[in-house]
């Protein structure tokens, strides 16, 4: 499902921290660090790199590859 990404959000999603997504022990967490400012919402860690793009957004989709790592972890099967 193209929505399969939600079951790795966390319910409550906090405006004020980075957007970022975190693997956070295969469940899928946001970031706990703060955001760069009003024209960044990224962390300094999230945005250096693009490292955000290896999870992804907590606003938005998982990379395939990534999802496929959160699905296995909580032994989805994915057939």
């Amino acid at each position: 499902s193209h929505e399969a990404w939600r079951k790795f959000t966390p319910a409550e999603i906090d405006p004020e921290l980075c957007m970022g997504r975190t693997w956070a022990g295969g469940i899928g967490g946001q970031c706990r660090h703060p955001r760069q400012g009003a024209d960044c919402d990224l962390c300094v860690g999230h945005s250096t790199q693009d490292r955000w793009k290896v999870h992804g957004r907590v606003d938005g989709p998982i990379p395939d590859a990534k999802l496929r790592e959160f699905e296995r972890k909580a032994g989805i099967d994915m057939h």
